[in-house]
């Protein structure tokens, strides 16, 4: 087989289809226009289709042809010089899926007729169609490329990785140093491991035991890269990648509150400047420290900033820590990263979700609030709340409500209560409730 690969904006439409039929092929030509810009695109594809077949030692040879797409003379040229690939044993393949629309125009019109396929990949699906003068086909899967590969076709080196195994054999010591001593050493026991580990290593080790429990076709951590664009060399390293459906998506991981205006704004420059040599449909997450995982509290608290619409925009979702909120990480993973894990069910059960029914949320609360105050009263009711937080007048020897109000988490939520303008806040009181006040007391 033949494979002609046209090269346009996404290396995406290009390197899944030579990867799925790579046993098959005999012959790889590579065709891209002269603008610069695509002269460098298709350089990176060329190296890396040239240092995966050395790597994989297959019996293909590599063709490369620069055209000019404005040229009806020099498409002519280039339509003649595909079909001399094309003999009784060998079957002409063109990937026109990001080909330049006057490439594909005129290669269809003259080769279709001599029994040359054109196949069309769809890389959200990750499925292609053959289309040829009888028809189309129905859509085929395409292999997805493991990541080691991924970045071999892409003529990015990795110098290195992190030890899934290690994360593996130290799961349960690092799972009771965030979920029982709150990412704190001093809180923790004097287990060697995590007293000698430094907590950016350990965070990234927690969330990768989480997600490895997922459906994924392939999953990497700590790998450090170096790509070269321009003769320009530059290196990044990335937390957690996984690899879904030829989507390569990744996870940033910082074991401290990283949501200053600042730091943000720092972190969507970078992955934007990454995204070319991750993938263009990268879909990113940014963990940090933050107590409270809840996607709800964080686009109430977090849209204030303005670079939280940025990173929205962008594909780059911030999340607090799923610590205490695990089931509501997995789902969110699995949605954002169209996993399809099948038994999510299982792994994350609706009833471990968070409870986001306004009139649920406060029905917990009062409950809560009444048992603690040992008063049958509505804590939700301006009048009575006012009563309640004027407790040194109206209810000056009842010691349940003293004691109640000495608790500085409890003043707090009652403030927080009284403030309430509509609705909508009610999320941000009952995730404020939920990791002060009930695992405080």
């Amino acid at each position: 087989m033949t494979l002609v690969s046209i090269v346009g904006d996404f290396h995406s439409n290009v390197l899944p289809l030579f990867y799925h039929f790579r046993d098959e092929i005999t012959n790889h030509v590579i065709i891209y226009d002269d603008f610069k810009y695509d002269a460098l695109q298709a350089q990176k594809i060329i190296t890396g289709t040239k240092k995966f077949i050395a790597n994989k030692k297959l019996p293909i040879n590599t063709y490369t042809v620069q055209i000019d797409e404005d040229s009806y003379t020099k498409l002519s040229e280039l339509s003649q010089y595909i079909l001399n690939f094309q003999t009784p044993n060998e079957t002409v393949l063109i990937n026109i899926t990001d080909g330049f629309a006057s490439i594909s125009y005129i290669l269809v019109n003259r080769l279709q007729q001599y029994g040359v396929k054109f196949l069309a990949y769809d890389r959200f699906d990750n499925t292609y169609t053959s289309l040829h003068k009888e028809g189309i086909s129905t859509p085929i899967s395409v292999e997805s490329i493991n990541i080691q590969d991924h970045f071999l076709l892409k003529n990015v080196h990795i110098s290195a990785t992190s030890s899934k195994q290690i994360a593996q054999e130290y799961e349960q010591d690092i799972k009771e140093f965030f979920e029982s001593s709150n990412g704190v050493k001093e809180n923790a026991t004097q287990n060697s491991f995590i007293q000698t580990t430094p907590v950016g290593f350990l965070y990234e080790f927690y969330i990768y035991n989480l997600v490895k429990q997922l459906q994924y076709d392939d999953i990497e951590m700590g790998v450090k890269v170096e790509d070269i664009y321009d003769n320009q060399r530059f290196e990044n390293e990335f937390d957690i990648l996984i690899m879904k459906n030829n989507h390569l998506h990744m996870i940033e991981c910082k074991a401290r509150d990283d949501y200053e205006a600042a730091s943000i704004s720092s972190f969507i420059y970078k992955l934007d400047s990454v995204r070319t040599t991750l993938d263009e449909d990268a879909k990113m997450f940014f963990l940090t420290a933050d107590d409270v995982y809840d996607s709800f509290a964080d686009g109430f608290i977090k849209t204030k900033i303005s670079p939280y619409y940025r990173a929205n925009a962008r594909r780059i979702f911030l999340r607090g820590t799923p610590v205490g909120r695990v089931e509501r990480f997995l789902r969110d993973v699995d949605s954002i990263f169209s996993l399809h894990t099948p038994n999510i069910d299982t792994l994350a059960p609706k009833d471990k979700l968070p409870i986001t029914d306004a009139s649920k949320q406060k029905e917990i609360i009062n409950q809560y609030l009444q048992t603690l105050f040992a008063l049958n009263i509505d804590f939700f009711n301006r009048s009575t709340l006012a009563k309640i937080l004027n407790y040194k007048i109206n209810y000056t020897t009842n010691q349940h409500v003293k004691d109640a109000m000495n608790i500085k988490e409890i003043q707090l939520l009652l403030r927080k209560i009284n403030r309430m303008q509509d609705e909508a806040e009610m999320n941000f009181v009952y995730n404020y409730f939920q990791s002060r006040c009930l695992n405080n007391n």
